[in-house]
């Protein structure tokens, strides 16, 4: 059966009006649907590491290490808002704008647009479900574990929001933030690099300027953790290491589905094999 070829007009990145004409088109298009299936991988991410057994992990009377100040996520330097813009919105944002596999092929199409969404979906996906699963294998005591717990009153129990704070006083290793925020910063590097080819030349300033700011935002927001006493140092280096295992596996992943279902070329000229 010879496969349904739908056309996607290509628009020149600097216009938002043919921006929000490609996300039209992007919603009344079948990449809708693919996109679903994608968000609901986000969901199943989720909910799997929730179903491991929490193993019993013994709390020591008392350890210098866990008696760190605690700061809500409100006090802390890189809150859930900050983390959302750097890690998600940003990330999905650029790699829109600039959505076409290389500098050969300047323009939005919908179809580059939609592979650049879904592979930082697939890839968050890895990383989500990586870091959960350790998070809930391991059961690592924060450093302010006692705080988060109120573990030095009479009532640990009295503590506002206890529950929650206790589950998050076992999830210290390894550090969501660093994860993601690396996943992120690597995915962003690999996709501008990527459009620089030699017969785009740019200056060093352009070529390693970006990289550099996205893996200064990454190492600042995990550095942040370790300052407020939510993740030791170890955690952030292991979750810096996922992020950017599961960014470079979600990239590999998703261009080598391009090549095998012939639509790479339908990603530089806007044209989608269905």
């Amino acid at each position: 059966m010879t496969p349904m070829r739908i056309p996607m007009n290509s628009f020149p990145a600097s216009s938002l009006p043919s921006l929000l004409t490609a996300i039209s088109q992007y919603i009344t298009s079948p990449f809708l649907l693919d996109l679903l299936k994608y968000l609901a991988l986000v969901l199943l991410a989720k909910i799997i590491p929730r179903t491991i057994p929490l193993r019993h992990r013994p709390i020591p009377s008392y350890d210098p290490d866990l008696d760190h100040p605690y700061l809500d996520n409100e006090q802390v330097l890189a809150t859930d808002m900050l983390l959302g813009l750097t890690a998600i919105a940003l990330p999905i944002l650029l790699t829109s704008l600039f959505s076409t596999p290389d500098s050969q092929h300047p323009h939005i199409t919908v179809s580059a647009a939609h592979h650049s969404l879904t592979t930082y979906i697939f890839s968050a996906t890895l990383n989500e479900l990586t870091t959960d699963t350790l998070k809930y294998t391991v059961r690592r005591l924060r450093p302010n574990f006692y705080a988060m717990t109120c573990h030095n009153l009479p009532v640990p129990s009295a503590c506002p929001h206890y529950e929650y704070r206790l589950e998050q006083a076992y999830k210290s290793f390894p550090s969501g933030h660093a994860s993601i925020s690396f996943t992120a910063a690597t995915l962003l590097t690999l996709h501008f690099l990527s459009r620089q080819t030699t017969h785009h030349p740019t200056s060093p300033t352009h070529r390693y300027l970006p990289p550099l700011t996205f893996y200064f935002i990454a190492t600042s927001i995990a550095a942040s953790r370790v300052v407020d006493h939510w993740h030791n140092p170890s955690d952030v280096l292991a979750g810096a290491i996922i992020g950017t295992a599961s960014a470079l596996t979600g990239r590999w992943f998703m261009h080598r589905n391009l090549v095998v279902t012939g639509r790479y070329n339908d990603a530089k000229g806007g044209v989608k094999n269905s």
